[in-house]
């Protein structure tokens, strides 16, 4: 749904609801809708109604769960995602969410055993082994970062970012030529990244000087 559209699904919506309003369906679109024009709080408001009328809509409270995120209550959002794998226990997406909320409370513990779960529901995402290797990262265990962001790379051998980080990573565990290689692999693939990790690697050069 692009913003040009929503004004008028959210009038449609709400004449839905006004017709009948027990159609769970309806508010959580409108839900939808709102969000998308930016009225988080809204969409938090219509996700809640169409939870009064069906408490185990999975795709509400997930919904919902997305939008307290992006506000930055991660303790409603883990709630709602939590709530939502009760009842949908495969969802992959509740569970990597999940995760990034959890991350971002600094439980990382918690961040990983539900991007291990994910992983397991998906096992050739990309993306959640290099968001594995953030939150091992965060907790400090470097070789299981390198070893998700080399298995980012297996899966994903033009993800930049991934190269760059396990670059940082191989230059803190002093290991140079592998460093340098990455970095290239990754100022080849975005040339952006050069600029953003200039001061790291004078900084670890600078360290290395005899």
């Amino acid at each position: 749904m692009s913003k040009g559209d929503t004004d008028g699904a959210i009038a449609d919506f709400t004449r839905a609801v006004e017709i009948s309003p027990r159609l769970a369906a309806a508010y959580n679109n409108r839900g939808n809708a709102r969000k998308v024009k930016g009225d988080v709080d809204g969409a938090i408001s219509d996700y809640s109604k169409a939870l009064a009328q069906n408490p185990k809509y999975v795709e509400a409270l997930y919904n919902r769960g997305l939008a307290w995120q992006g506000k930055g209550d991660f303790d409603a959002a883990i709630k709602d995602y939590s709530s939502a794998l009760e009842i949908a226990p495969k969802f992959f997406d509740a569970w990597v969410n999940r995760g990034q909320a959890k991350q971002s409370r600094r439980d990382f513990d918690g961040a990983i055993a539900d991007y291990s779960e994910a992983v397991r529901l998906k096992p050739d995402d990309a993306g959640t082994y290099f968001a594995r290797a953030s939150a091992r990262e965060g907790k400090e265990d470097l070789n299981g970062a390198a070893a998700d962001y080399s298995k980012t790379l297996e899966l994903d051998p033009n993800s930049a970012q991934a190269y760059a980080n396990r670059a940082a990573i191989e230059t803190i565990q002093g290991k140079k030529t592998e460093a340098e290689q990455d970095f290239e692999k990754a100022f080849r693939i975005d040339p952006g990244l050069r600029a953003q990790y200039k001061d790291f690697i004078e900084k670890w050069r600078a360290k290395s000087k005899p």
